[in-house]
C-alpha cells in the first residue's frame, strides 16, 4: 500500500503534532521550582531519602529574597528538566559556569541548610530540610590554622 501526501493527511497530521506539542508544553508549563529542585537533588544524590515536603519547602526559602529575574529563569529550568530530564539539561548547559554555578549554590545551601550530615544514613533516614544558610554557609570553613 502506498501512502500518499493529501491535504487531508498534512492536515490531520500537522493537528496531531499540535495536540501533542501543546499537551507537552502544558505540561511542561504546569512545573513549579520544586520540580526543578526535585531533579537536581535527585540527579546529585540519587539514594538519598528526601520527602517531597523537604523539597517543597526548599524551593520556598530558595526564592525568597532572589533578584525579579528569578522566578522567570527557575520556571523556565522547571519546564525544561520537566519535559526532558535534569540530565538532558545538564548537558545542555555543559560547559557554561552560571548554570554550573547555580546548581553548587542551591546543593551547598541544600545540604547544609537539612540534617544530611547530622543523620548516620541518608538513605535510610528522611532528610529534613530546615532554613537557608545565613552568613558563611560553610559550617566546615576553618578561619584560623590549629596549632
Amino acid at each position: 500500500m502506498k501512502f500518499a501526501f493529501s491535504r487531508r493527511n498534512l492536515l490531520l497530521g500537522g493537528a496531531a503534532i499540535g495536540v501533542v506539542g501543546l499537551g507537552v508544553g502544558a505540561y511542561g508549563l504546569s512545573a513549579s521550582g520544586a520540580d526543578f529542585f526535585r531533579a537536581m537533588l535527585k540527579s546529585y544524590l540519587p539514594d538519598a531519602n528526601i520527602p517531597e515536603e523537604t523539597i517543597r519547602a526548599f524551593a520556598e526559602a530558595a526564592a525568597l529574597g532572589r533578584e525579579a529575574d528569578f522566578a522567570p529563569k527557575l520556571k523556565a529550568l522547571s519546564a525544561a528538566v520537566r519535559v526532558v530530564g535534569f540530565e538532558a539539561v545538564s548537558a545542555g548547559f555543559s560547559g557554561d559556569y552560571a548554570f554550573t554555578k547555580f546548581n553548587r549554590e542551591f546543593l551547598t545551601a541544600f545540604l547544609l541548610g537539612s540534617n544530611y550530615f547530622d543523620i548516620a544514613d541518608p538513605t535510610t533516614e528522611e532528610i529534613v530540610f530546615y532554613a537557608m544558610p545565613r552568613v558563611c554557609i560553610n559550617r566546615f570553613a576553618q578561619f584560623q590554622r590549629d596549632e
